[in-house]
């Protein structure tokens, strides 16, 4: 989204909140917020800006109402708006609705019952417990890993405590986007940012990176340790104060001292002057994860315990999705187009088209054009059809027709309300839909090198050479990918992953696709499309129950195929890729004689062993021993450390 041509100067009509809309985020009227905050009442605070209520939904959760006081504020709201609602994570405040009656520009978001980090660090003098601090650094830096890591990134700009709110377990989230920016933007402006929390390249370049975020994580780093404000700390760095001086008494005792040099030496890295000498704020998540495990060795088995425990109502099933999909366009915004992601886009070669959630809104002649009249055929499966064709704007595309039966719909249905709700650099891109035929035609940007499966196991052509270091790039893709599925507030189980629905771009960056069986929601019934029984979760069959863990395990099996190159049968159907390997290592505790010659040089065996461990992990018949997606990545993560530096097991 291009937030500078997006100047909120066209009007269209007026929204109808539509329950089922795409975008999930309710318009208010005014005399509703009037009601919600019982006559503005509850005040919580005041800004330069805005003022801030608390209210009450008719379902009696609680909110938090956010008006702008001056209305040369209306740029800023409706940046603020269209940024907060691209992000959906259990870490980031969930924004609920906005409210443009009658010149009032108010947002609605969810209520954090411990206020801010701010607040317990410097004037309630609470949280005296290093394991509270690092799980709350832990949640600030997966949120930004998550922006970070979106198909349009965002930086937030503005990380700081007064910005972290806790709820009622002290769980962080992460708030106020006023400053945020998708990264395809030039310039930042920060005129409200405190100095102290900036990156001090700012000043040279005006230009925000993420790498400017991860040096904001780090001064909230060094104050969650210290207790000490952002302006001290710095004062006291500048005079060649050691931070083991500054550490808060609280906690700065024996048994954490170990971990609290680490986290100096994390904070270092994070205040780094030289830019490409900082992490990337997802290492400093995983990093931050692994010392807690010094800390607690009983959550190595329980990994995972701290992700979001509400759970969350499916996307209700509609046999005519296309017509509810096509209803939310209805949806309006005067004066500011665009923060709803219902827009419409002009250049010169396509005329106009319209938008809804991101996703361009095709017509069936525009369809035609596109694919040469469907002559271009690339792929097919059981009940759809592949084409490749080409945008106005030379942007190539695969794009997907479905059988006219209701189960096509059905599955083009689950794709559609999958692939809207996500946006990922290892997700494939969903750039659009046609609504005008019998069943919906989805659009992708095409993914130039295909199938993972052709790539590893050739398609009638030779096989492409594969070093261990890229075959260790595309299982963390992959993994990243799931792991960002399954963090959601809403939580995405894909139900089918296996190498013929993981795809392969010209950089051989994974891209998942096949979400024709994938669910919204926590674990449910399902009934998978397509899968080959040797994917499928022994657990999933028995009680057609999917989970995580079924991802999972699907995730092991394609684990294996990377390190051996069998397919998950080969030599006829008693050769079972997983079920054999799994009994070699039994019995010679090792998988040597499965790996693939290409890469089993000696350098590389003990990299290839661990990998082929964390694979036995995942399709454990055990689902409760199995790791969690982000345990799994960050452990890959490791192994791609360990293997450049040659050292050996986890």
């Amino acid at each position: 989204m291009d937030l500078q041509e997006n100047k909120h100067n066209e009007s269209i009509e007026k929204p109808k909140w539509i329950e089922d809309s795409i975008s999930n985020i309710k318009a208010f009227t005014k005399e509703e917020i009037k009601g919600i905050t019982s006559n503005y009442s509850k005040r919580l605070g005041n800004g330069k800006l805005r003022k801030v209520y608390k209210g009450i939904l008719d379902d009696n959760r609680a909110v938090v109402v956010k008006k702008y006081i001056h209305m040369d504020s209306e740029e800023e709201f409706a940046k603020e708006v269209i940024v907060h609602s691209q992000i959906n994570h259990k870490n980031v405040v969930r924004l609920i609705g906005y409210c443009t009656e009658k010149n009032d520009l108010m947002m609605v978001m969810e209520y954090m019952s411990n206020g801010d980090l701010d607040y317990h660090l410097h004037v309630k003098n609470s949280l005296d417990s290093l394991d509270i601090r690092l799980n709350i650094a832990i949640d600030c830096a997966d949120a930004l890993g998550y922006m970070h890591s979106m198909c349009s990134p965002v930086l937030h700009g503005d990380a700081k405590p007064s910005n972290i709110l806790l709820d009622n377990s002290f769980n962080a989230k992460i708030s106020d986007f006023g400053i945020s920016r998708l990264l395809s933007t030039d310039k930042t402006h920060t005129e409200n940012m405190i100095t102290c929390y900036m990156d001090p390249l700012y000043y040279q370049e005006g230009r925000h990176t993420s790498k400017s975020n991860v040096y904001s994580f780090g001064i909230v780093l060094l104050e969650l340790i210290t207790k000490k404000r952002a302006t001290c700390l710095t004062q006291a760095l500048a005079k060649g104060q050691e931070m083991t001086e500054l550490l808060d008494p609280m906690i700065a005792n024996e048994s954490n001292m170990k971990v609290l040099l680490e986290i100096e030496k994390l904070v270092q890295e994070c205040l780094a002057e030289d830019i490409d000498r900082r992490p990337d704020i997802c290492d400093v998540a995983a990093y931050l994860r692994m010392l807690r495990k010094m800390r607690q060795p009983a959550l190595q088995e329980k990994f995972g315990w701290h992700l979001f425990a509400e759970t969350q109502n499916d996307f209700k099933k509609q046999s005519h999705q296309g017509t509810n999909i096509i209803s939310s366009i209805k949806m309006v915004f005067p004066r500011m187009m665009g923060i709803l992601n219902v827009n419409m886009a002009k250049s010169e070669n396509k005329g106009t088209s319209l938008y809804v959630s991101g996703k361009r809104i095709f017509t069936a002649l525009e369809i035609k054009k596109i694919t040469g009249n469907y002559s271009r055929i690339i792929g097919k499966g059981m009940f759809t059809v592949v084409y490749s064709g080409i945008l106005e704007d030379n942007t190539q595309v695969a794009v997907k027709t479905h059988d006219r039966f209701e189960r096509g719909k059905r599955r083009c249905a689950n794709e559609l309300n999958s692939l809207s709700e996500v946006i990922h650099k290892n997700i494939i891109n969903l750039l659009g839909f046609c609504y005008e035929m019998d069943a919906v035609i989805l659009v992708y940007k095409l993914v130039e090198r295909g199938h993972l499966c052709n790539i590893l196991h050739g398609n009638g052509t030779k096989r492409f050479p594969l070093p261990l270091d890229l075959r260790l790039d595309i299982a963390i893709g992959l993994a990243e990918g799931l792991s960002y599925m399954h963090s959601r507030s809403k939580p995405i189980l894909h139900g089918n992953i296996r190498t013929a629905t993981v795809l392969l771009d010209d950089k051989f960056v994974p891209k998942i696709s096949g979400f024709r069986s994938s669910k919204i929601g926590e674990d449910g019934k399902c009934r998978i499309v397509g899968s080959e029984m040797g994917y499928m979760d022994e657990t999933f069959v028995n009680t057609r129950i999917l989970t995580r863990k079924s991802d999972v395990y699907n995730f092991g099996v394609v684990l294996l195929e990377l390190i051996t190159r069998k397919r998950i049968y080969y030599n006829g159907k008693d050769n079972n890729t997983a079920i054999n390997f799994a009994k070699i290592y039994e019995k010679e505790s090792s998988g040597r004689a499965m790996f693939d010659n290409e890469i089993s040089a000696d350098k590389n065996i003990p990299t290839l062993e661990d990998i082929g461990i964390l694979a036995m992990k995942c399709f454990n018949p055990d689902i409760d021993k199995r790791p969690q997606m982000k345990e799994v990545c960050e452990q890959l993560l490791m192994l791609k450390r360990s293997s450049k530096k040659g050292k050996g097991k986890i």
